[in-house]
């Protein structure tokens, strides 16, 4: 939550819009994508349930921190399904895309920053996009590497490729590309 509360008050500070218009003007209208920052409320039947999931019947020990961050305060996944919720600009989790948008975006990146002649970021801004930060263990999530916004693929979750990377969501959605392959693919396991 912290990274998009931080990632959107530079974009507001670099761009002079919001978030959501900035991943409006920016992302969706140049690709022709449905990449929403917040739900529109008079389409309430174009989103999905998230359903929260079943209490933990084998729960891992978790540190001081993982502990910390999942229940000050504990969160409750029935909140997405409100309307509040779903219309908020939260950036760092409330996203709503078709995978098809979702598939336009990382094939942008996967491209190398550009699809059908729109530039999202250049190469040398991919590049700097996909640097490692961190050590490569997330003290909540455990072995991972971020980048600036984005897992690597370490471990292997997103297949064989150290070139791919990608970003989960709640509720079992996720998109990923490999630089490798010029390939992207969402993903969602919910229908």
């Amino acid at each position: 939550m912290t990274f998009g509360w931080l990632a959107g008050e530079i974009i507001r500070r670099a761009s002079g819009e919001t978030p959501r218009a900035y991943i409006r003007n920016n992302i969706a209208k140049p690709l022709d994508a449905e990449l929403l920052l917040g739900a529109p409320v008079d389409r309430p039947h174009d989103v999905a349930e998230i359903v929260p999931p079943q209490p933990d019947k084998t729960p891992v020990s978790l540190s001081d921190i993982a502990r910390h961050t999942v229940q000050n305060p504990v969160r409750d996944a029935n909140a997405a399904n409100l309307s509040a919720w779903r219309a908020a600009e939260i950036p760092a989790v409330n996203i709503h895309a078709t995978a098809a948008s979702l598939g336009r975006m990382y094939g942008a990146l996967a491209n190398g920053g550009a699809i059908d002649g729109v530039e999202l970021i250049s190469r040398e801004g991919l590049a700097a996009m996909l640097r490692p930060l961190g050590g490569g263990h997330d003290e909540m999530l455990g072995p991972r590497q971020w980048a600036a916004g984005v897992a690597l693929n370490t471990g292997g979750l997103y297949g064989p490729s150290p070139q791919a990377f990608r970003h989960s969501g709640w509720g079992g959605s996720f998109g990923f590309a490999d630089l490798k392959q010029d390939a992207a693919l969402p993903m969602s396991l919910i229908a």
